[in-house]
């Protein structure tokens, strides 16, 4: 019974990634994976509630920071994990996203 419990959980976990269009992006079997390459969108998608945010630092129009920052913002989104990823190690930049809330 216990083990039926914990298929169920992982069937409703789900995963919203907010990336630049040249970033691939591992998608893991048995979560629902989100895509979403305008932070608009990837912005509406927190609604869903998933459990884990992935933020390219390196996003364009809105930066990642500002993202974060959006996400942030809303108390009801602080039990979500944000998890920050770059394609250039900049240690000022992941600084500020940990203060911003990044997990």
């Amino acid at each position: 019974m216990q083990k039926l419990k914990m298929v169920m959980q992982m069937k409703n976990f789900s995963l919203v990634y907010i990336v630049r269009e040249d970033i691939l992006v591992p998608k893991i079997d048995n979560y629902h994976n989100y895509i979403y390459h305008n932070v608009i969108e990837g912005l509406q998608a927190i609604k869903l509630k998933p459990n884990v945010v992935f933020i390219d630092l390196g996003l364009t129009k809105v930066t990642g920071i500002d993202c974060l920052k959006m996400i942030r913002s809303n108390p009801l989104n602080h039990q979500i994990k944000i998890v920050v990823c770059s394609k250039k190690y900049n240690i000022n930049l992941l600084k500020k996203a940990f203060e911003m809330g990044a997990d």
